[in-house]
């Protein structure tokens, strides 16, 4: 079945000893009207949709040909029930919704739900509606019996029926000569004659809101009005929904036109369960039981009293804008069904974003009846939470008169118009800060039945107690599963003396993590005692005071350039068209026009409309540009000063080629005719003097004043380069990765290829020290996976440890969004790799493990590489986002992280001046001295054949040692590792079997960590011949 239809279902628990409906069932299937929701909900986006709506209904009311013999399956023969209240009373339990069930009887009924618009809505919503035929006790037969129409078994049969009804209705009232103009309504509502489906027998019609897609799936287009109006859609629903005055319409047809409006059903279709609960009007709401004092009695009544729509359904309508809040606040939050105007400045709804798909949505809604508690003397109450009214609090249409009914003098009948100071909540479940959770993702992935996953809906209250009592199947107690007290937050004592939670966080039941289980840091706490006005407390415990930064573009890249007025460097962020300076707390410093290239303490640089401009930071926006050079879209720019040339110069590629600008004033130094896509800075000679080399695509070049030197050729592309001192000489080498994925370091004069990838990167890559021993890793994200190699002394990447990785698959994040940048987060002298995917910021350690407390998610979505920043002894770190910059301090909120470390590759391309270059210090590198003498190690037989397949290595320790020895295959990848804890002073050998491994090279890295300190390291090759 297709989305877009919504059928009714009604209240299928009763509190213990009640019975509501002769037989009630909750197996209907469902359709829904379903717009997706939008993860944002921007008060001025819905602000703009705040004009009241005019809508006019048309009501047909339709019979059928009556049945000379009643049909069992069917409830009544056909016709609607014109007795006077009178002759009706005998069959009735209450007087409520009595009939005559004439044309007025439905024009009543569309005043009282164009009033509970009027009043949800706060003047937002306008409905007139008209009732036909015009004559007060007829109704247009169609030419079938209930049977016909009700018959259908499969969801094709039924939907074909009920085209068929409103097809044949609406033929008989376009041939009325005193019927309608249909184009003259934007809303088609047929009422039929009996009960429906979900109340009455197998065979009634099964009520729904008829999508246009249902409409074209299960019959041809139904045109009027002389060809000139389509029924675009329309609602079936019967004549009442029960016959013994238990239940009323009102709620049913507030419901069905919240269809109309486009709100979705939110209730657990698939389960026919509530899924919200009682405050919804589009779920178990419409039909909410309530209870009236009656004769002392206090009677339960459903579907009298719809409540107002949750905040979710207000907000989506443009009803209301939720207050967005971001950072550390305290916020009142006005009572749902309050009148916004006498509260100008009290938010009735509050968003908190967990993630980018999920967020959390507060609301305060009062339940406006008595409770069971607050009785007058012997009046008689049901063992269940009770909300009540007095019959004097209600108006009904008619009052009986002592002729009709001597007993029922002055009491109410027909339908219920107006409840006293249009309290709509009356029976709402209870009173509080209700806490919504919402996930657009499951709206996204299953938009039919998007609540009907208990484990994961779309809309789900966080119910206060934990309990998660809402829709629970095996409760028989309706005030359970639709909601109970225990479910709103709030600070004191309930109305029934007992206390509610307040507090909701990441280490509270419910907690505010997401579904794909991220702690968001948010923590919600309730101040104040149920009321009207309820204040709220909000905390991030991720972020950096005065963090997130709004900005109105969606920055992609993000800088840091240090201010000589602060401690702390400012973030840059950037798009295409503009680069902004944000300070310490988040706020906007300046902005100018332009895309971010690189940054100096005095020189900004951004390309505008092609061209390279410099402009002074400190400056301000205001100030003229220092200098403009000419150049053709640049894809990169990096300040340094090189070998041979004494003044800071800019390397700038473009089109045209690479050029070299003197940083002072943008002069030309050079244009050399080669492509670059990126450039490093390397100390290739020990000296302290840097040299440009540029990843081409005719291979790696060497820019000097000498010129361009060509240092090798891979055949295809180079796009991405780096230097660091990978073998611990002094000297830089370099490392750059090809079109393919190849890695290629250059050392010693020599370029060779060392390793390949699965894929090319897909941002530039890093180097550092994750694993603190001493020795480089080269870090580089593709397409599918997190890698860390090392170079071994035999000129061969290794993976390290624990790599390559992904986000775990229940995160749900895809690939990873950026490249790599490195911080030591807790200060252990090794680099933790930071980098963003789908959820937010990613933070792994050298054993490719997550670190504790990581990922923290993002309010929206991630768009490039982070920036990690040194504060106050600990390290924070900056994400650009759709929506702004958002700043993570994890020491704040996790202790192992309360003191950082040196950062070591601050940012994409290193720093600020893209030099792609690694330069802290190392800690003391492994030697192969004493503790296991290189030239000791060998493996045999080498090359080991099939006749043997057994391999060995033999070596010696000089002292108690803790050895591995790790095989890796050709490209690196890790194969299979063997561990022994061994004596020193005397020979060991090692052996494993090679049977399994296909002919070539293996490469054998064999590591000793000393008892009483000390280490060694040695790799050998080992071939293999099957």
């Amino acid at each position: 079945m297709r989305a877009g239809r919504e059928e009714e279902s009604w209240v299928p628990l009763l509190p213990a000893g009640l019975s509501l409906f002769h037989r009630s069932r909750w197996t209907v299937t469902l359709l829904l009207v379903v717009i997706l929701l939008l993860p944002g909900l921007s008060p001025d986006a819905l602000s703009a949709q705040l004009q009241p709506e005019m809508w006019r209904i048309l009501v047909v009311r339709v019979d059928f040909t009556e049945e000379v013999t009643d049909e069992p399956s069917t409830s009544g023969r056909g016709k609607f029930d014109l007795r006077p209240i009178s002759a009706a009373i005998g069959d009735m339990r209450l007087p409520f919704d009595g009939p005559p069930h004439d044309r007025v009887f439905y024009e009543q009924h569309l005043d009282a739900l164009s009033h509970y618009y009027d009043v949800v809505s706060e003047g937002r919503v306008r409905i007139e509606a008209d009732v036909f035929p015009s004559e007060d006790t007829l109704a247009y037969t169609l030419p079938g019996t209930i049977l016909d129409y009700g018959n259908g078994r499969t969801p094709e049969e039924v939907g074909q029926l009920w085209w068929q009804l409103i097809f044949d209705a609406a033929v008989r009232a376009d041939a009325d000569p005193d019927g309608p103009s249909f184009s003259d309504y934007d809303s088609y509502l047929f009422i039929h004659a009996g009960l429906g489906f979900e109340t009455g027998q197998l065979n009634d019609i099964r009520s729904v809101f008829v999508s246009p897609s249902d409409l074209a799936d299960y019959g041809a287009p139904i045109v009027v009005d002389d060809g000139l109006t389509t029924i675009e859609d329309a609602w079936i629903l019967p004549e009442v929904v029960v016959a013994n005055g238990r239940a009323g319409l009102n709620g049913i047809l507030a419901k069905f036109f919240g269809h109309q409006l486009g709100l979705p059903g939110l209730s657990n279709f698939a389960d026919g369960l509530p899924a919200v609960g009682g405050w919804s009007l589009m779920d178990v709401g419409a039909n909410r039981v309530g209870f009236v004092l009656w004769n002392g009695v206090l009677e339960p009544i459903f579907g009298f009293v719809p409540p107002h729509p949750i905040a979710w359904s207000k907000a989506r309508l443009g009803w209301i804008g939720p207050v967005e809040v971001e950072r550390d606040t305290t916020i009142a939050i006005l009572a749902g069904d309050a009148i916004s105007t006498d509260h100008p400045d009290v938010t009735k709804a509050v968003k908190v974003a967990l993630s980018p798909t999920e967020y959390l949505l507060l609301s305060n809604r009062q339940q406006r009846g008595r409770p069971e508690f607050v009785l007058p003397d012997g009046a008689l109450a049901f063992d269940v939470e009770t909300s009540w009214v007095d019959t004097d609090e209600v108006s009904f249409a008619r009052q009986i008169s002592s002729f009709e009914i001597d007993t029922l003098r002055g009491r109410g009948t027909g339908p219920l118009l107006r409840v006293a100071d249009d309290s709509y909540d009356l029976f709402v479940p209870s009173s509080g800060v209700l806490v919504w959770h919402v996930d657009s993702t499951v709206f996204t992935e299953t938009p039919d039945f998007f609540n009907s996953e208990r484990t994961r809906p779309a809309v789900m209250l966080h119910e206060a107690d934990g309990a998660r009592d809402i829709g629970n199947a095996f409760f028989d107690r309706q005030d359970r599963t639709e909601g109970n007290r225990a479910d709103a937050f709030f600070a004191g004592s309930g109305i029934d003396g007992e206390p509610s939670a307040t507090r909701l966080a990441d280490d509270t039941r419910p907690s505010s993590r997401s579904h794909t289980g991220l702690a968001s840091g948010v923590e919600i706490e309730v101040l104040d005692e149920i009321g009207d006005v309820m204040r709220v407390a909000i905390r991030f415990a991720h972020s950096a005071a005065g963090w997130p930064a709004s900005l109105e573009m969606s920055p992609t890249q993000l800088g840091l350039y240090d201010v000589g007025s602060s401690d702390l460097p400012q973030v840059l962020a950037g798009s295409n068209q503009l680069t902004v300076a944000l300070d310490t707390r988040g706020a906007e410093a300046v902005r100018w026009g332009g895309r971010l290239m690189a940054a100096t303490a005095d020189r900004l640089l951004l390309e505008v409309k092609g061209d390279l401009m410099a402009v002074d930071p400190q400056a301000g926006a205001e100030a003229e540009a220092i200098w403009v050079a000419n150049t053709d879209s640049p894809t990169a720019a990096i300040v340094a000063t090189i070998k041979g040339i004494p003044d800071p110069m800019v390397a700038v590629a473009d089109t045209d080629g690479l050029h070299l600008l003197r940083l002072e004033d943008g002069s030309r130094l050079e244009l050399f005719p080669t492509i670059a896509n990126a450039m490093a800075v390397a100390d290739l000679g020990g000296d302290g003097q840097l040299h440009l080399v540029a990843a081409t695509t005719d291979g790696l070049q060497l820019v000097d004043a000498t010129g361009l030197q060509s240092l090798g050729s891979a055949g295809r592309s180079f796009i991405d380069v780096m230097s660091g001192d990978l073998d611990r000489d002094a000297q830089d080498d370099v490392v750059a990765i090809d079109v393919d994925g190849g890695v290629w370091i250059y050392s010693d004069s020599m370029l060779q290829q060392v390793g390949q990838l699965p894929g090319a990167p897909i941002g530039p890559s890093a180097l550092g020290d994750i694993d603190a021993d001493g020795q480089l890793e080269i870090v580089i994200v593709t397409s599918t996976d997190l890698h860390a190699r090392e170079i071994s002394d035999v000129a061969t990447l290794l993976a390290a440890d624990g790599f390559p990785v992904q986000p775990p698959a229940h995160h749900e994040a895809g690939a990873f969004r950026s490249g790599p940048i490195l911080a030591d987060l807790d200060g252990d002298g090794a680099q933790e790799i930071l980098l963003t995917a789908g959820p937010g910021l990613y933070a792994y350690r050298g054993s490719g493990q997550p670190v504790m407390g990581f990922p923290l998610p993002t309010t929206t979505a991630p768009m490039g590489a982070p920036v990690a920043i040194a504060s106050g002894g600990r390290v924070d770190v900056a994400v650009p986002t759709q929506r702004g910059v958002q700043r993570f301090s994890p020491g704040a909120a996790l202790p192992a992280l309360s003191r950082g470390g040196l950062i070591a590759w601050a940012q994409s391309g290193a720093d600020a001046q893209q030099q792609r270059r690694h330069t802290l210090v190392l800690s003391q590198a492994p030697t192969t001295g004493p503790l296991l003498p290189a030239d000791q190690a060998y493996c045999y037989p080498n090359p080991v054949v099939n006749d043997d397949p057994r391999a060995h290595v033999r070596f010696r320790l000089t002292a108690d040692a803790s050895v591995d020895l790790d095989i890796y295959d050709a490209i690196g990848v890790r194969i299979e590792s063997l561990r022994a804890q061994l004596p020193g002073g005397v020979e060991h050998e090692l052996s494993w079997s090679v049977a399994d491994y296909a002919s070539g090279l293996y490469l054998c890295r064999l590591q000793a960590r000393g008892d009483a300190g000390g280490r060694g390291e040695v790799t050998l090759r080992l071939a293999v011949t099957q």
